[in-house]
């Protein structure tokens, strides 16, 4: 059992996206995320998310980067 998180209601990150191999339109698996598939954290890729996918259409693989940035801080870190 991996490490499910939310990211749709976390991240805001789309349910659906459009594959780049066939186009259609394919589920992202993004609300319930197993983080521990791959490396997908921002400290090991330079500041961003890399998280893998795959077309429920034609099974093609592929990853989505997602850009992290703090905008703001308060208080002490």
């Amino acid at each position: 059992m991996g490490h499910n998180i939310d990211l749709v209601n976390l991240l805001g990150l789309p349910k659906e996206i459009e594959c780049p191999h066939c186009s259609k339109l394919t589920y992202t698996g993004f609300d319930e995320y197993d983080i521990d598939c791959g490396s997908p954290g921002a400290t090991a890729n330079g500041g961003e998310l890399v998280l893998d996918c795959m077309c429920c259409n034609c099974d093609y693989e592929f990853s989505v980067k997602i850009k992290v940035e703090i905008v703001e801080m308060g208080g002490s870190w």
